[in-house]
């Protein structure tokens, strides 16, 4: 419903959005949210579970201890759409991914006698993507991007290297991703670091 209305909240906290033309969305499974001409985040929302009561010009909205009152002063138009679909997204090609392939086929990419490859390995100032740890206790840090590598990303890497030497180690860096420019290239390499191509 696209309406001139006002809107009283009331439960966890008190709120009143004043008169004015809002579009009013509400769901089959009982969430409702009032929409303004900007943002988007709705203006007043409840989520699904709330019931909804018709009082002629006023409709109350009522979720737990939340009560959502739009009284309608006008109405510009309205329109029922049945059968919304409620299919979720399928998310592909995530950074998680690329780490699983890496982490899977790690004997393809880095040569050595790794004791131990782990994810999400700790250092001082966060965990490092992935970490071989070799019997002479050779650290490798592997830093994994979905997208073209920037010169942020490989700095990114050389802080977490520099935290692992500075306790000791002896260690050695990669970059990890689809793809890399020739200035995000040359950085990698001028640090001693190696890029490896790592593709859905």
């Amino acid at each position: 419903m696209y309406a001139q209305c006002d809107v009283l909240y009331e439960g966890r906290a008190a709120s009143t959005l004043e008169t004015g033309n809002y579009l009013i969305i509400h769901k089959g499974d009982g969430s409702i949210q009032i929409q303004a001409g900007d943002k988007t985040m709705p203006r007043n929302y409840q989520g699904s579970g709330a019931t909804l009561e018709r009082r002629e010009h006023i409709l109350i909205s009522r979720r737990k201890s939340e009560t959502l009152t739009i009284t309608i002063h006008k109405i510009h138009q309205i329109v029922y759409l049945p059968n919304w679909s409620v299919a979720e997204i399928t998310i592909v090609r995530t950074e998680k991914d690329l780490v699983n392939k890496l982490f899977k086929n790690w004997i393809d990419y880095i040569d050595g006698d790794f004791e131990m490859v782990k994810t999400e390995f700790p250092t001082s100032l966060g965990p490092v993507d992935l970490a071989g740890i070799e019997v002479d206790d050779h650290h490798h840090l592997v830093e994994v991007k979905r997208g073209n590598i920037s010169i942020q990303n490989i700095s990114q890497l050389n802080r977490y290297v520099s935290a692992v030497r500075d306790a000791g180690k002896v260690v050695s860096g990669y970059i990890a991703s689809p793809k890399i420019g020739c200035r995000a290239r040359a950085y990698c390499e001028s640090l001693g670091f190696r890029y490896l191509l790592l593709d859905f």
